[in-house]
């Protein structure tokens, strides 16, 4: 997808917001018959794009 930190994540982070896809990805995680494999990696990815919308901490 993006690497961390890459100049290209932002953008990417505000295309995945603009187009609903935390919807999407809740719904991937909690699927009962998608593979494991997919599931991790919806959460994976849902939790990074809900770090992006938070923002730096510092």
């Amino acid at each position: 997808f993006t690497m961390p930190a890459g100049r290209h994540a932002v953008h990417h982070a505000a295309l995945l917001q603009k187009a609903g896809a935390s919807r999407v990805l809740r719904w991937a995680a909690a699927a009962a018959t998608a593979p494991i494999e997919a599931k991790i990696f919806a959460r994976i990815v849902l939790r990074n794009l809900e770090l992006h919308q938070a923002g730096p901490s510092s």
